[in-house]
């Protein structure tokens, strides 16, 4: 049975995403309508996979139950008024999920790669004040798999179940969009909530909802 899931890691992209945000960072234009927020994470993804995927001795488990996993992350965003834009960051920690044998009714639960994500955002203010700020986000980026390696597990009836790393390598991952808040108890700190759904575009695709919440700094 092969779970499919993230890319593996590659040095360029660490370097691109380091030259953006000090690039950012730096310009002039940004002073004073920059906004930096940290966030812990939680991600509840959908079931998914189906009977029909079932092809004995090739993916034995087609069915991957709902399951959930949490991060951490920050961002960077630049807010001129109506419109707003910036780069995003997660890294997403490995969690449990089970997977169903529709042939025999057998599960195993398995853990799930750790991965860390990068996009770009784009998003609408609905109520921008000095005190609070209402918003509309979504995104586009890329995930790539950490600690990719063969394991092994043993069902519930007894079996013993490999689990490999995925074929499909490259994975791109939309923000299909979200509602987010910002609560400002200062000029320059505050608090972040956001809760957003995300799409992965892997063999078998994933749907999750996540919910950010964290600690937002203007400057």
């Amino acid at each position: 049975m092969k779970l499919e899931t993230y890319f593996k890691p590659r040095k360029t992209l660490r370097s691109t995403i380091i030259i953006l945000v000090t690039l950012f960072l730096l310009a002039p234009s940004v002073q004073g309508r920059g906004r930096l927020y940290l966030f812990g994470a939680g991600n509840f993804y959908l079931r998914s996979g189906s009977e029909a995927d079932y092809i004995e001795g090739t993916n034995d488990f087609p069915i991957t139950a709902a399951h959930q996993n949490f991060g951490l992350g920050f961002g960077i965003i630049y807010d001129p008024g109506l419109i707003y834009f910036g780069f995003e960051s997660q890294y997403t920690l490995a969690g449990r999920a089970t997977l169903h044998d529709p042939s025999d009714n057998d599960r195993v639960t398995i853990d799930t790669y750790p991965h860390a994500e990068a996009r770009l955002i784009l998003g609408c203010n609905l109520v921008n004040t000095p005190s609070w700020r209402l918003f509309l986000q979504g995104g586009v980026g890329l995930s790539q798999i950490l600690n990719a390696e063969t394991r092994i597990y043993t069902s519930e009836l007894g079996f013993e179940t490999r689990v490999e790393p995925p074929e499909k390598k490259r994975t791109v991952t939309t923000m299909g969009g979200g509602l987010g808040l910002e609560y400002y108890f200062s000029g320059h700190f505050g608090a972040y909530l956001a809760g957003l759904v995300q799409y992965f575009d892997l063999d078998k695709p994933e749907t999750s909802f996540q919910g950010l919440f964290g600690l937002t700094f203007k400057f």
